[in-house]
């Protein structure tokens, strides 16, 4: 939770499995779910099939390489909350914002 980035289960199942390599992908998989369920980790997933997770808890967005499914976090506040819940549907409240901007990286920008 404390490393910066956004990491899919694999990605982390790999890190921890050379520290305890009995541990199983399933594992992994339902510990995430619960941390998100508890606000320890917000999920981050810019297509379906795909579940990353990232522990920046502080408001910010997102920018997704199309190309690489890469993300980063960008900060700014792009987002009107008294405009937004003016446009809302009635009795719909809002509780957080997150804006994803997709595009290519830097490093598939070059690739091109």
């Amino acid at each position: 939770m404390a490393a910066p980035g956004h990491y899919s289960p694999e990605q982390i199942y790999a890190a921890v499995r050379r520290r305890t390599p009995s541990i199983s992908l399933a594992t992994i998989y339902n510990n995430l779910r619960l941390f998100v369920e508890h606000g320890l980790l917000r999920e981050v997933s810019p297509h379906p099939s795909t579940l990353l997770v990232e522990g920046n808890l502080e408001p910010h967005h997102h920018l997704v390489c199309m190309r690489c499914k890469a993300v980063q976090d960008i900060e700014g506040d792009f987002i009107n909350y008294k405009k937004l819940s003016q446009q809302a549907p009635r009795g719909f409240d809002l509780s957080q914002s997150l804006v994803e901007v997709f595009g290519l990286c830097r490093r598939c920008s070059a690739e091109k």
